[in-house]
């Protein structure tokens, strides 16, 4: 059966208009299914990446530690405060800040903010550096009074002491010492820690009162002025 030639004019005319649109849809479809792998592949990277901990950030952390490690033995061949850890560059200069110093400031201000957790890491991080340094035991006294552990911070004020027997920053621990052990009955020991306290401020009129008034005698110790 042979097809009209109106028919056949029309095949002709739009046939070409249907293979074209074919064609862009069939295009559209393939270039969106590539689209979509590489988007797949992009948020598989992605993820990875979240995953993996950041190399970048872990040498930096590394070259840090390397750096302070190499420079902490510079700063101890000069003479430290051996408390706050700063260093002394001679008579009427003033005390230059160091690693030390800066590790027990964050001790201090994670003590105030009750991260007790945070300020244990800083002081070991503070040993590592320097192992000797005897503020670590005032930083240890600090904490372990902050949480409420009488017990263990009159025992590293004791140690305190004892390292630094001639500080005359440490009268307050002394008495803190002295007035602990007078409430665990042990006077005697206390009597000894307000002598060093007298020792240390001898002229401290309300002190003596209140050695007077707790042991009962007049302190010997000659005054300064």
């Amino acid at each position: 059966m042979e097809v009209p030639p109106p028919i056949k004019t029309f095949l002709k005319k739009y046939v070409w208009v249907a293979v074209l649109i074919f064609g862009i849809g069939a295009g559209i479809g393939i270039q969106a299914w590539r689209d979509s792998g590489t988007i797949a592949t992009l948020e598989q990277r992605v993820e990875q990446l979240k995953e993996q901990p950041s190399t970048s950030i872990m040498e930096l952390d590394k070259s840090v530690k390397s750096l302070e490690q190499r420079i902490t033995p510079l700063t101890l061949a000069i003479p430290m405060d051996p408390l706050s850890g700063t260093i002394s560059l001679g008579q009427g200069i003033t005390g230059s800040g160091t690693i030390i110093t800066e590790k027990a400031g964050q001790v201090r201000k994670f003590i105030e903010e009750r991260k007790f957790d945070r300020a244990e890491m800083e002081i070991s991080e503070i040993e590592k550096l320097y192992a000797d340094f005897p503020g670590v035991l005032y930083l240890k006294y600090e904490l372990q009074k902050a949480k409420g552990n009488t017990e263990e911070a009159m025992e590293w004020g004791q140690k305190l002491v004892r390292r630094l027997p001639s500080d005359q920053r440490l009268v307050p621990i002394y008495l803190e010492v002295a007035n602990a052990l007078i409430e665990k009955g042990q006077k005697a020991k206390a009597e000894a820690f307000a002598i060093e306290a007298m020792r240390l401020n001898p002229d401290d009129n309300k002190l003596r009162d209140s050695f007077k008034a707790i042991f009962g005698y007049e302190p010997s110790i000659p005054r300064r002025k």
